[in-house]
């Protein structure tokens, strides 16, 4: 299946409208300017690639993702000048000046995980800046996104009622997230966000704001994204 088909183009107009919807906060939140370098690390269907294009024609976009979407080639045809790349050694035109990663590092653990954050933070210009977008995968907004798989036919592999309640209650060590031989975990389940800005810590990082979509209100318990803008301590 298609990336598109599973986020902005889901046949589920509640996931349609999420997915869409925390592209507008990204934006919102890390706007392009003239003449960034920018990459896009996990850019799926290249979908962000082609919004920075349009607000800001004079950036230049690395876009990486190891199994990108079909529909990276119509942004593509659209922006010449973008580059798409499926291997990481692949990526040219650092440091970059802004760092996206929507999405993505919630589908590692261990030191996968900690590999990709510290690949980012490297990419990252002296000022640059790191976008991390992740779900909400614990407390009521977990549980609220359990029920509604379960409803529309969408639940996550492996899902059981015991994995749904420790998603709820926070208890996320104890589920299981066995990664593939390539550390990669298609489920989110057993996911905690809040480990996120424990890990850009360790590499010098610190969250320059934080944010949740997408619904406007300072809360996780019922939004599906948490956004976390970073920059280098001081």
């Amino acid at each position: 299946m298609a990336y598109s088909s599973m986020t902005i183009g889901n046949t589920s107009s509640i996931k349609r409208w999420s997915h869409n919807s925390r592209f507008t906060k990204a934006l919102s939140v890390m706007p392009p300017a003239e003449n960034d370098r920018i990459l896009d690390f996990g850019t799926g269907d290249g979908h962000l690639v082609g919004l920075l294009k349009e607000l800001c024609p004079s950036v230049s976009v690395c876009g990486f993702d190891p199994h990108l979407d079909a529909m990276a080639n119509e942004v593509k045809q659209r922006f010449p000048d973008v580059q798409f790349v499926r291997e990481r050694d692949s990526i040219v035109g650092g440091p970059y000046d802004k760092v996206y990663c929507l999405e993505t590092l919630e589908h590692f653990v261990g030191p996968p995980l900690m590999d990709i954050v510290t690949f980012l933070t490297q990419q990252t210009a002296p000022n640059g800046h790191i976008l991390v977008s992740v779900p909400i995968e614990i407390g009521l907004s977990s549980l609220l996104k359990n029920l509604f798989r379960m409803a529309a036919g969408q639940r996550h592999r492996g899902t059981t009622w015991k994995i749904v309640w420790d998603s709820f209650i926070g208890n996320t060590a104890a589920i299981a997230r066995p990664p593939s031989e390539t550390g990669w975990i298609s489920s989110h389940l057993g996911f905690d966000f809040r480990v996120i800005p424990v890990l850009f810590a360790k590499c010098g990082f610190e969250v320059e704001s934080f944010g949740y979509s997408p619904i406007p209100l300072p809360t996780h318990m019922i939004n599906s994204q948490v956004f976390f803008r970073f920059a280098r301590k001081a």
